[in-house]
């Protein structure tokens, strides 16, 4: 909600989509109303149960206050009493399927009970929202998306905390980079769901991991194949570890690709530490242009972009909890 919000004119609901597309061959029974019992009551002795849920934020408008929330959100609980109709479907089906919408991380303190076999993330819905979350779950699409962030179970995982003044607030960005998955790498935490984490209905295997230099770049060349039986796009991912002397992050991404192959194919892929130019504003007089490169640091004394001296290490994998790769330069 807000100005940078807009309505759609049209738009498929799921509800609509999954009864279109099963027709006749299944008796779809829906409770759209958010109320726990009458969703469990819905679910109870069917064959699936597909649970929706969701967390959206908006505009800070202090007209507007959507389920207790005035703009961005007041934490990380699903809205509607979302977790507390996961967990009742789930009491009452033994194949639980939640799609969950929001524009950020949400608790999932139910992601491990046994009656839930399928988490859908969907981030914020379109106008074809049903039809895409049907090819997904019926199969005619092979999902590749991966998590922008980390899921976790508490506000302190990740490294900061919510501002609670949302008109004026002050803040001190005492984390400095260490933010989400640097934060807890750096502190052994281990999410639920980790940054860059995704699954496919197919496998990927990675191998023969080559880092050459080029002029003042550093060529990283990987192979990944599809070891599974459909065919699939994989997103490996390129993470960088500093040197000591740096006191950077243990693991910092650099870069991922988006990689589409057939069943047993494989690709070579090349992913590439440059150069590169930056501008900025170090003061309102003094206006630098600086070429750097992703291995570089910014020295606060000598007020220059540097290279830590020691080696470095290069990570590659599916998510930042799943490297399948490494080697140094």
């Amino acid at each position: 909600w807000g100005s940078g919000s807009n309505s759609l004119e049209f738009i498929i609901p799921p509800i609509d989509a999954i009864t279109s597309f099963v027709e006749t061959s299944a008796t779809v029974t829906s409770s759209l109303s958010n109320d726990v019992t009458a969703g469990a009551a819905a679910a109870e002795a069917k064959d699936v149960a597909l649970v929706f849920v969701n967390a959206m934020s908006g505009e800070l408008g202090l007209y507007v206050v959507v389920e207790g929330n005035q703009g961005d959100r007041n934490d990380l609980d699903l809205w509607y009493e979302g977790g507390s109709l996961i967990e009742a479907v789930a009491a009452v089906n033994e194949n639980t399927v939640v799609v969950v919408h929001s524009v950020g991380p949400v608790y999932m303190p139910w992601s491990t009970h046994p009656n839930i076999t399928a988490i859908v993330y969907a981030g914020a819905p379109g106008e074809q929202t049903g039809p895409s979350i049907v090819d997904v779950l019926y199969g005619e699409y092979n999902p590749s998306g991966r998590l922008p962030f980390s899921i976790a179970d508490s506000e302190s995982n990740y490294g900061t905390t919510i501002t609670y003044d949302v008109v004026s607030p002050d803040l001190n960005y005492t984390e400095k980079l260490l933010l989400d998955y640097r934060y807890m790498d750096a502190n052994n935490i281990i999410p639920r769901f980790e940054f860059g984490y995704g699954l496919s209905y197919t496998t990927f295997a990675y191998s023969a991991l080559s880092i050459t230099s080029s002029g003042t770049s550093q060529i990283i060349a990987f192979t990944v194949t599809n070891s599974g039986a459909f065919a699939g796009a994989e997103k490996p991912q390129l993470y960088l570890g500093y040197p000591s002397t740096a006191v950077e992050p243990s693991k910092v991404l650099r870069g991922f690709e988006e990689v589409f192959l057939d069943v047993g194919a494989s690709s070579l892929v090349n992913m590439t530490l440059t150069e590169r130019d930056m501008r900025y504003f170090l003061n309102r007089e003094r206006e630098i242009n600086l070429t750097t490169l992703f291995c570089s640091i910014w020295d606060t004394t000598s007020e220059t972009w540097v290279r830590p001296s020691g080696m470095f290490n290069v990570y590659v994998g599916a998510s930042i909890k799943d490297i399948r790769l490494s080697g140094i330069f």
